[in-house]
């Protein structure tokens, strides 16, 4: 018969972590401290303001490009900070910032669709619209009608 003997010591049951190697994958969150979260939030109060000035100063066609401008500013420190992305794995921050290259692409797309618009003709209004002209179709808002088509849809 074999006897087992009774581990008498814990370095007999868990292995002391300085024999394993660490896990190059493995990663460990730094601690960020309470001042860190107060002067992002300070910045971020000083950039509402700024925001708000700026919203109430004559900056014509660009106040736009000014707004979007700081508000990108606040959702990068909100982003960095406080969602932990400064101290995230690579591919955490790969992701970040793939969205915001997608959001710049589309934000592009829409800027230049705004761009173009007066370049397009523009349409001359439902009510000079020569189907409805030639055929006499009922006004679909009533008010909006030519005086006369009225009163050719009430008549017997």
């Amino acid at each position: 018969m074999s006897h087992a003997t009774p581990a008498t010591d814990l370095r007999d049951i868990v292995p002391h972590p300085a024999s394993h190697p660490p896990d190059p994958h493995a990663f460990k969150e730094p601690h960020v401290s309470v001042r860190t979260y107060l002067v992002i939030f300070a910045a971020l109060m000083a950039l509402l303001v700024v925001t708000v000035v700026a919203a109430f100063l004559p900056f014509g066609n660009f106040g736009i490009v000014i707004a979007i401008s700081i508000a990108t500013v606040k959702a990068v420190l909100v982003i960095l900070y406080f969602m932990h992305v400064k101290y995230a794995s690579p591919l955490v921050k790969i992701f970040v910032i793939a969205g915001f290259v997608w959001f710049f692409i589309a934000l592009g797309l829409t800027f230049s669709d705004y761009l173009t618009r007066p370049w397009l003709p523009q349409s001359a209004g439902w009510q000079d619209n020569p189907i409805r002209a030639d055929r006499y179709l009922p006004d679909p808002v009533p008010g909006e009608g030519r005086p006369g088509d009225r009163d050719q849809w009430l008549a017997p």
